[in-house]
């Protein structure tokens, strides 16, 4: 479903980031701190390339275990995760096309 370039990523988590109804790949970019959505389309495929969405400026480095998780049990996947320097657990709560702030 991902035609290369996935050694550069990590913490990839499944889910339906923006409520479509259709399961989603995030992951972080390594080399660039960002977090990328890759949208499903329905039928075993995700989007690639030019079709990701960054969903994470930056910063994503800094944070390990991120779990994709229904939170708020709105219909979106949220994301979970472990802060590397403080050990403080931060939630990111899916907005339908990004994350909020974290709390």
């Amino acid at each position: 479903i991902g035609s290369g370039g996935w050694n550069g990523m990590s913490e990839l988590m499944g889910g339906d980031f923006n409520g479509d109804g259709k399961a989603d790949v995030a992951a972080v970019e390594e080399s660039t701190g960002k977090l990328w959505l890759y949208k499903g389309n329905g039928t075993g495929s995700i989007g690639g390339g030019s079709s990701r969405v960054m969903i994470g400026s930056g910063g994503w480095n800094s944070l390990h275990d991120l779990v994709g998780m229904d939170v708020d049990n709105d219909g979106r996947t949220d994301v979970v995760g472990a802060e590397r320097s403080t050990g403080k657990l931060f939630l990111y709560k899916s907005n339908g096309t990004g994350l909020n702030a974290r709390t």
